[in-house]
């Protein structure tokens, strides 16, 4: 079975104004879009595209909505966040591709050049009062997934009552998601990466090049006691390179950190100069139902684990405050669509306790 993983994004939506003559950026509320909500603008365009599939042809994929639905998290009575759940249907084409019955070993059919096998696929937007940023989870199947999609999906939808705004996207890392790499015993390898003046003879091609620089890899490193929490600081707190000078020469400058693990028979590498671009994935594999039939996961599986995993990155990003122990989140849902034989079906939802 292929692995389902969640990957998660923060995002924020701009807006150009005029300020001293000059066009700035500025963030906006995601609660008051011009009167709308994010969740209810993406719900609109999808709703409004659910009838045929888009062809991104630079990307050379389709995509069309399936289902979206609207929900409001409350406490007590009181509005805790907002979220739109979201399945798309996405997939690639522009190569031939043979069909082949696993079974028998028999080809069944042709895939051609200008044909998609799409998917379902599922995305969740989440939102406060709170914060100007909101969380984007995105599911993937195994290698495939349609984040590539999302941000135009994003942009496309706010323009539906912001006609120039912008939206923008980035990866997100809590800290206790580095951390709890970093105390796993998954780690492979540390690679420093150093710079030195050199005293060699320089070719006199090169005439500006008077350094040189290094590789040290320390495979299955093992820590004196303190030197782990330095490493975590060095990432998630930004702390200078130098602080692990000591793991190099002393005429060499410390350049770059790389430490690579490996998880589930899965590579991934985090690098100190790219930390913040860092794509967090989530492995939910075991904790979501799924379809035996299809192996899709199943709808309101999928959701129940991006819900949870979301409320744990807003109070981690400081989008939500947390709540308290004895305190339960009432979810109500606003709006909904799904098709079903080719026809839209659109109905309330009930409150639901957590």
């Amino acid at each position: 079975m292929k692995n389902i993983s969640l990957c998660f994004y923060q995002f924020s939506v701009f807006k150009t104004v005029k300020k001293n003559g000059k066009e700035t950026e500025v963030s906006v509320c995601l609660d008051d879009i011009n009167g709308e909500s994010i969740a209810d603008c993406v719900y609109t365009f999808l709703r409004r595209n659910v009838d045929k599939y888009e062809d991104d042809k630079e990307k050379e994929k389709v995509y069309k909505p399936d289902s979206a639905e609207v929900k409001t998290a409350s406490i007590n009575n009181h509005f805790y966040f907002g979220a739109l759940h979201a399945i798309i249907k996405s997939g690639d084409y522009g190569i031939e591709v043979e069909i082949v019955d696993p079974e028998t070993g028999e080809k069944t059919h042709t895939q051609a050049k200008k044909e998609a096998g799409v998917m379902p696929f599922g995305f969740s937007i989440y939102y406060s009062k709170i914060s100007r940023e909101g969380i984007l989870i995105s599911q993937t199947f195994g290698n495939r997934g349609m984040f590539s999609h999302l941000k135009g999906i994003l942009e496309d939808s706010v323009r539906l009552f912001m006609p120039n705004a912008s939206v923008i996207v980035k990866c997100v890392v809590p800290d206790i998601y580095f951390q709890n790499l970093m105390n796993s015993k998954e780690m492979q390898s540390i690679v420093v990466e150093t710079k030195k003046k050199t005293t060699k003879d320089l070719d006199e091609q090169c005439p500006l090049v008077d350094y040189e620089s290094r590789e040290h890899v320390y495979k299955k490193p093992i820590f004196k006691i303190g030197y782990k929490e330095k490493l975590i600081n060095l990432f998630t707190k930004r702390e200078p390179l130098a602080i692990i000078n000591g793991l190099v020469d002393p005429d060499e400058a410390v350049e770059n950190v790389k430490i690579n693990f490996k998880s589930n028979s899965r590579y991934k590498t985090v690098n100190y100069l790219t930390y913040f671009s860092l794509k967090v994935a989530e492995d939910i594999t075991g904790s979501v139902k799924t379809n035996i039939e299809t192996g899709h996961p199943q709808k309101e599986s999928l959701f129940e684990q991006m819900d949870k995993k979301a409320i744990f990155y807003m109070e981690d990003l400081n989008i939500i405050m947390p709540k308290s122990s004895h305190e339960s989140i009432d979810y109500i849902g606003d709006s909904f669509f799904y098709l079903k034989s080719d026809e839209v079906v659109e109905k309330n939802v009930s409150a639901v306790k957590s």
